[in-house]
């Protein structure tokens, strides 16, 4: 019987199915928000993207203290106000965490290990906090080492001077051993236990050879010890040691676990940690600890983590953390000094200067750190209307003297030899003190909101000119202003003076700063004792406005999620009128909760509405991400025609849903001369819609009880 020629591929005939789905691009969107502020713990000056609101909690803890205003806490609103993005229906947003200038992290020795330098030299091994701040206070570590006995080769061959050592376990041992863990090697009675590195594996008849990259006597051996071993020496034990890190907080008396890594390397536990470049956290690894350069720069060189016994642990910590927050200074915590005195004309090129086209690139901070993420359509910085705080005088003792004797009534003196009168004896004074304290550690300094009357504005409200300098010059986000919380009707309209007359924010030709800058107020109410700038909350309501129906439909009249009342007095109805006037957006109550009468920019007509502006900025958006496909394709009157029919298509379905009154479309070019460059410039003339702000309906009654509306006006 002969063999068939047919053969068998692993296919049969049928249906072929392709679980690919096409690739679909992303919508354009505005609806993503950016905060910065102040947070307990995270990346310094990162942009942070954020999904959900325990996303923030995972990398920026919780609530953090500021000061203490009468008694009361003051937290920091950043955490609050993503809460409430989130809770309004917003979907997605960046976090840039600020500080002082100074902030720094926290850096401990790690008890019961060591690491020793190629001459020998023990070393304490360090790690530093994961992030700067003093949210690291109370930190402890405790390490567990552990040893775990491998079946072994009979012999091992030492480290001959640029040549390896050899050590052969069986091919399930050698499994469980990762390159650079350490191995504990037990020569026999009366021969000192050696500490070993394995490097690169060849697998063999006899199993799986590991070189020894070094190799160092165990604790309490003399180095020269290991001179006199011969060059193979047989085996008794093989160990492969590891270690377990705790990490406690002790807050109270109590101790907290904040986390704990087990069954690390000692030559690659490094790598459960951030890496020692500050940056956007890695997944996986330690949000608490960071390896330190110092350490990680041994290692590197060839330094050998190794147990030390002798090291019980309870060592306090090398340098403590602090977030250099003792007084608050708006400009330096907020802003880049490299481009914070720019104009809308030249910050953008500044920015790629230093960023992107430098040999040594800078990496901006604060609100300027959102200059490379291109998704962002709103910008607030909610710790922005915070007062100032310093540390609180302590209180003088004062002295109270004892009041005078009364004179002595001499009326019904009579002489008397035998008697000699003496003068009064005047008591000491007395000295009002409190009793004496306890000893006790170091307590931070009690820090105190100034008084309202002491409260300057011009550090914020420069904070807030640059930001909307960041808008402009970008071109594609709004940003969302506040006010301080005790500002009244007088000093909101005297601050949005200020900001309209700010040189650096004058229009020119192209651009209207003004356009790109919003003002709400006042602060709201979520509980008894927890107040929020309405940053968090408009950022979110106005998100979710224009998910649902576009950047065209103004974001106004819609209730807020979670106010229940006002931080402080509600403003007359002629204090609000008049900030209508002024261009702010004022949060009033309603029967369905409370709401925003207005979504204004800070500009005059045409681009008074926020959303006209945002119309625009998402068509712009739109037409440069059309514009990127159309580059370098033959540029002639076929390719022309397609090009005006897309458009016309996009802007007619823009116009069918509401964004325009009116669009069209012009395309010239490209010039008939061959020695001409081919240009194509596509013309769009749009008038966008303005929302309908005030409607009057009128009730007429006909007679016999009837009502009927009326025409309005």
């Amino acid at each position: 019987m002969t063999a068939s020629g047919l053969t068998f591929d692993g296919r049969l005939p049928g249906v072929v199915v392709d679980v690919t789905l096409p690739e679909r691009e992303a919508p354009v969107r505005l609806d993503v928000a950016a905060f910065v502020g102040f947070a307990e713990r995270g990346p310094l000056h990162t942009p942070v993207a954020l999904d959900d609101p325990n996303g923030y909690r995972t990398v920026f803890g919780g609530d953090l203290v500021l000061a203490f205003d009468g008694g009361r806490p003051v937290l920091a609103q950043l955490a609050a106000a993503v809460r409430a993005f989130f809770e309004n229906g917003g979907r997605r947003c960046w976090v840039v965490r600020v500080a002082g200038p100074q902030a720094r992290a926290a850096r401990w020795p790690v008890p019961g290990l060591r690491v020793v330098d190629l001459a020998g030299v023990a070393h304490e091994v360090v790690v530093d906090a994961a992030w700067a701040g003093a949210w690291s206070a109370g930190i402890q570590l405790a390490t567990s080492v552990t040893r775990r006995a491998l079946p072994h080769g009979p012999a091992y061959q030492r480290i001959d001077g640029d040549a390896s050592g050899q050590l052969v376990l069986p091919i399930g041992a050698a499994g469980s051993v990762a390159d650079g863990d350490l191995l504990e090697l037990d020569l026999g009675e009366g021969l000192p236990h050696l500490y070993v590195r394995t490097g690169a594996r060849r697998t063999t008849d006899a199993g799986v050879q590991l070189d020894v990259l070094r190799e160092l006597a165990g604790p309490r051996v003399e180095p020269g010890a290991v001179a006199g071993l011969p060059s193979v020496t047989p085996l008794l034990s093989v160990r492969l040691v590891r270690f377990d890190l705790r990490v406690d907080q002790v807050v109270d008396g109590e101790a907290r676990l904040l986390e704990r890594r087990t069954d690390l390397g000692l030559g690659s536990w490094p790598d459960a940690l951030q890496p020692p470049d500050a940056g956007a956290p890695v997944p996986g690894r330690s949000l608490v600890l960071r390896a330190s350069r110092d350490t990680t720069s041994l290692v590197a060189a060839g330094g050998l983590v190794v147990p030390d016994a002798t090291d019980t642990g309870g060592a306090p910590p090398i340098d403590r953390g602090d977030d250099d927050l003792a007084t608050f200074d708006p400009v330096t915590c907020f802003l880049d000094p490299h481009v914070a005195s720019d104009t809308v004309a030249s910050l953008v090129a500044h920015i790629d200067a230093l960023t992107s086209l430098s040999p040594h690139p800078v990496a901006l901070r604060g609100i300027h750190a959102l200059a490379a993420v291109d998704e962002v359509g709103l910008v607030a910085c909610p710790d922005l209307g915070h007062r100032q705080w310093e540390p609180a005088v302590p209180p003088v003792e004062v002295i109270v003297p004892e009041p005078p004797p009364e004179p002595p009534d001499w009326s019904d003196f009579r002489c008397c030899l035998s008697q000699v009168s003496s003068p009064p004896v005047e008591a000491p004074p007395v000295v009002e003190t409190s009793p004496p304290a306890p000893s006790s550690p170091p307590q931070e300094p009690h820090l105190e909101l100034v008084d309202p009357r002491a409260y300057d504005p011009a550090p914020a409200q420069g904070v807030q000119v640059a930001l909307v300098t960041l808008c402009a010059a970008l071109a594609d986000r709004v940003a969302l202003l506040s006010l301080p919380a005790h500002f009244d009707a007088p000093d909101a309209l005297a601050w949005q003076v200020r900001l309209a007359q700010e040189p650096a924010l004058g229009p020119d030709a192209s651009v209207v700063p003004l356009a790109y800058a919003t003002l709400w107020h006042p602060w709201l109410l979520l509980s008894a004792d927890a107040s929020i700038p309405p940053d968090g909350p408009v950022a979110g309501m106005v998100a979710a406005r224009e998910l649902r129906r576009g950047v065209w439909v103004a974001p106004a009249a819609v209730p807020l999620r979670g106010p229940v009342a006002f931080a402080g007095t509600p403003l007359a109805d002629a204090d609000v009128r008049r900030l209508f006037d002024a261009h702010l957006n004022v949060i009033r109550q309603g029967p369905n909760g409370f709401a925003a009468l207005s979504a204004h920019t800070l500009a005059d007509a045409p681009w008074l509405q926020l959303s006209v502006r945002r119309t625009v900025s998402w068509l712009r958006k739109l037409v440069l991400r059309a514009g990127r496909r159309y580059v370098f394709e033959v540029a002639d009157d076929r390719f022309v025609a397609m090009v005006a029919r897309r458009f016309e298509s996009l802007l007619a379905q823009l116009t069918a849903a509401g964004a325009f009154h009116a669009a069209r479309v012009e395309v010239a070019g490209p010039s008939p001369d061959p020695a001409a460059d081919a240009q194509v410039v596509v013309n769009l003339h749009v008038a966008p819609s303005s929302p309908v702000e005030f409607i009057t309906i009128t009730l007429l009654r006909t007679g016999d009880g009837l009502l009927e509306l009326g025409a309005g006006s």
